[in-house]
């Protein structure tokens, strides 16, 4: 049975090459441009960021066959390194997750603030409506926080299984213009 299959795909394969290579022969070929592509970016692995573009193909050597002749070569990066530093993603903006999720009673909604400020964390629904406000313009310090959601909406009522959005809204004391928003998806499954 294997044996079968195999001498199927390489008659196929042959007729494919066959058939490329009658194709060939009808009409010469010519690529107008001796380089295909162009571009490129060059990764590093101490911390910084270099982008490069290429200058040319500079020709090793010719592969000639019947019909065809490919130029081979290499290209020749050049590369300018940035020296903008980046800030740590925690030192810029709030983030937020839950634990465990899905749940089944209650959730701990964990968060990271970059300095201090107030904190509005609400529970919505799908559709934007809120189930619940947790904390509303409360004052925090800088650093991790950690708040257990019961999974009870605000007229204290257990809400139905299903997919939650928890909203963290972000106001910097020393800050005038509002801070980040961060969302994230909670699932509330019954027991």
């Amino acid at each position: 049975m294997k044996i079968e299959r195999a001498k199927r795909i390489a008659a196929g394969a042959l007729l494919v090459i066959g058939m490329l290579a009658a194709a060939s022969g009808a009409h010469a070929q010519r690529i107008a441009w001796d380089v295909m592509g162009a571009g490129g970016s060059v990764g590093s692995g101490n911390g910084t960021h270099a982008v490069s573009a290429t200058v040319g193909q500079p020709i090793i050597g010719p592969t000639a066959g019947n019909l065809n002749t490919i130029q081979q070569g290499f290209w020749l990066p050049l590369s300018r390194t940035s020296s903008a530093e980046e800030q740590p993603r925690s030192q810029t903006t709030a983030m937020l997750a839950n634990y465990p999720n899905p749940f089944a009673s209650t959730t701990t909604i964990s968060f990271r603030l970059p300095a201090s400020g107030t904190v509005r964390l609400r529970v919505l629904d799908l559709m934007g409506r809120e189930v619940q406000t947790i904390a509303d313009n409360q004052a925090m310090e800088a650093g991790d926080h950690t708040i257990t959601w019961d999974a009870h909406n605000a007229a204290n009522q257990p809400v139905a299984a299903g997919h939650y959005l928890c909203q963290l809204e972000f106001q910097p004391t020393a800050s005038l213009t509002g801070g980040p928003t961060r969302w994230t998806r909670m699932m509330q499954v019954r027991e």
